[in-house]
């Protein structure tokens, strides 16, 4: 499955059994999938709890004030447009 995103603040536990990394931000969370897919939750006032559809093959995640990052490791560098 690729990333999801959860609506509001509170988010199961037992959801992230299968997650290698944990980030918190200012009001919101992301963890990352040991298959590389990422979860977000909490607010998401700017977009930063949102997950791009057919997010995968991550391998870092960052969660800022009002801003979340997640590094691909297949894709090689790329630049941002």
């Amino acid at each position: 499955m690729p990333g999801e995103a959860i609506a509001g603040a509170e988010y199961r536990a037992d959801r992230l059994e299968q997650c290698s990394a944990i980030s918190a931000g200012d009001a919101h969370s992301l963890a990352l999938r040991r298959d590389g897919t990422v979860i977000a939750w909490g607010n998401d006032d700017v977009g930063q709890a949102r997950v791009p559809d057919g997010l995968g093959g991550v391998v870092a995640i960052a969660a800022g004030w009002e801003h979340s990052l997640a590094l691909k490791g297949t894709d090689g560098p790329r630049l941002g447009r």
